[in-house]
């Protein structure tokens, strides 16, 4: 379950409900409690709506301020027991199944009005079951540490609020992210950020001891959001074997060893297939299956092509180069082109089919392709691309490939094909499909 609390000080404009809707859409809470809306009653509707929301609850504002907004998805079944302008209580059931109740604050920004939000707020104990959530902008720091300022002064509110705490068991739920979440946007030595917005519980971490609450920056409105996660699942990552000293000092570790030394075991899983595979015969190759060559060793390879490409984003085009060598380094030919391929592997591709045509047709039939693009490498093995110019490209790779044409695709760090990219480069400002190929003896 995923809560999410926000003073987004006016929802009016629709580039405040559109703000709000972003958030809502990129966290995906399934509670979204809004405070300061400041809307008209036949907005909400519109705005939960908007957000993903299908059901909700609201309090109307007062005069030109205040109103609170409580969505909720489908599937969370709810009881609102008590609202008011500063306060909705609920109780539901959590993911588990276990009896739940959520208060949702808005502490009066008024430091003499505040006192009776923590009597509405301590009236809701008798409502309350054993766990208990109190979320929200409480508009009150705790201690000095929860403020900066290049002003000293005292704080206000700070005991009647830790008094409170103590009468409802309510213990302060730790947070991760901005240490503030609210600013004053003044400047110079009248500036100010407070933590306001935060969250307390009753019997919390023995309930969830997997929470997770994070204070999120501070965008458009002067308050951050809080995003409330009751349980967060670390994903298992295996881990390589460590031996520990302190093994050692184990009075049967000695024995352990012997008697595992004494047990016959084949090994790994990887040690239990290899000792299967060189049990067996070796598996006849099938001469009528024109795919089933083996690959060449490095002596093997007749010809080692390089091949780069670069974009001109303001013309958007590409640019492709190769520059095919032997063994021992001589030039055959080197061909550079301009094409309007969408992406940086459609553009390789091309290249790769342009420079496996000309190996082909002077004889070479083994060919070794290195390039700086890991994608493109994943591309050609995988035989798998996103767009379909490209996939039109690889199928001509494929099809070079099945007509005696023997060809591979190794990576190599940019440094090595640094020589040709800044003549790609320059090709990106050749008109478009322009070609030309230099033979080895135009080099």
């Amino acid at each position: 379950m995923r809560i999410m609390s926000w003073n987004c000080k006016g929802l009016g404009k629709s580039s405040a409900i559109l703000q709000c809707k972003k958030k809502a859409l990129d966290l995906k809470p399934d509670f979204l409690f809004l405070m300061e809306t400041r809307l008209f009653s036949d907005k909400r509707k519109e705005v939960w709506e908007k957000c993903g929301f299908s059901k909700g609850w609201e309090v109307p504002r007062v005069g030109l301020s205040g109103g609170l907004i409580l969505a909720w998805v489908p599937k969370q079944e709810l009881r609102v027991v008590f609202d008011s302008q500063n306060i909705i209580h609920i109780n539901l059931l959590d993911d588990r199944g276990r009896p739940l109740s959520i208060t949702f604050v808005y502490g009066h920004p008024n430091h003499s009005k505040r006192g009776v939000v923590w009597q509405q707020l301590k009236s809701m104990k008798q409502w309350a079951h054993p766990s208990w959530l109190c979320i929200g902008d409480f508009n009150q720091i705790l201690n000095k540490e929860e403020k900066f300022s290049f002003k000293n002064g005292n704080i206000l509110g700070a005991e009647e609020f830790q008094q409170v705490l103590r009468d409802l068991h309510l213990c302060d739920l730790s947070a991760s992210g901005q240490r503030f979440t609210w600013i004053n946007n003044r400047e110079e030595e009248n500036f100010v950020m407070e933590r306001l917005d935060r969250a307390f519980g009753v019997e919390w971490v023995n309930q969830y001891p997997f929470y997770s609450l994070k204070n999120l920056p501070i965008i458009r409105s002067d308050h951050g959001p809080i995003l409330l996660d009751l349980e967060v699942q670390t994903p298992f990552r295996n881990r390589p074997f460590r031996f520990e000293l302190m093994w050692l000092t184990h009075e049967d570790c000695k024995e352990m060893v012997y008697h595992a030394w004494d047990l016959q075991s084949i090994g790994s899983r990887a040690t239990y297939k290899a000792s299967l595979s060189s049990s067996q015969p070796p598996r006849r190759s099938n001469s009528r299956s024109p795919n089933t060559r083996q690959q060449p060793t490095a002596r093997d390879w007749n010809l080692i092509i390089k091949v780069a490409t670069t974009k001109n984003r303001r013309q958007c085009r590409y640019g492709i180069v190769y520059e095919a060598l032997t063994l021992h380094g001589e030039n055959v030919f080197f061909g550079v082109a301009s094409t309007t391929a969408r992406t940086a592997t459609g553009a390789l591709l091309e290249a790769v089919i342009e420079a496996g045509l000309a190996a082909k047709a002077q004889g070479f039939p083994n060919v070794l392709f290195i390039t700086d693009s890991k994608r493109l490498m994943q591309t050609i093995k995988k035989e798998c691309v996103m767009d379909w110019m490209d996939s039109t490209r690889l199928a001509d790779y494929c099809f070079l490939t099945q007509n005696g044409l023997f060809c591979d695709v190794f990576w190599v760090p940019h440094v090595i094909v640094k020589d040709i990219w800044f003549v790609a480069k320059v090709a990106t400002q050749m008109p478009q499909h322009y070609y030309y190929q230099f033979l080895a003896g135009l080099l």
